[in-house]
């Protein structure tokens, strides 16, 4: 991931010199940043880097619950545009290290002559790279 980051500030900074621009942004991959660089009439590349993270932690029936959500993503668009016009074809490439982080405490219940011990420790991970394709 740091490998990953420094190259997208390695490009941005060359991006940057060469009179591009850089936007934040809010969306469902958190917060980020986004650079793009105009390759010719009908393509253009595009970075992102984005993330967000959000600890919650509750109790619902006497057992306490923390839930950690992480959102880290970096991106490689490719957009063409064949019309000259507002449609573009996006190949997107994407690091994907968003995970969501879930667990309990321990608990004991009697049952009966029984004592019982649980507790809940859960990982919602994805794939660390994804394509994606895309057209507006």
């Amino acid at each position: 991931m740091r490998k990953i980051i420094f190259i997208c500030i390695c490009l941005t900074s060359v991006l940057l010199a060469n009179d591009n621009n850089i936007v934040g942004k809010i969306g469902s991959l958190g917060f980020g940043s986004e650079t793009n660089s105009k390759i010719n009439e009908k393509t253009k590349l595009r970075y992102n880097i984005n993330s967000y993270n959000k600890d919650i932690t509750d109790t619902k029936s006497g057992i306490d619950y923390t839930i950690d959500l992480e959102l880290k993503s970096v991106g490689i668009i490719f957009d063409y545009y064949p019309m000259n016009n507002n449609f573009k074809l996006s190949a997107e490439l994407y690091y994907n290290g968003n995970e969501v982080k879930i667990h309990t405490d321990t608990i004991s219940q009697e049952i009966g002559d029984n004592t019982y011990i649980a507790s809940l420790n859960g990982l919602i991970d994805f794939k660390p790279i994804v394509p994606f394709w895309n057209w507006i």
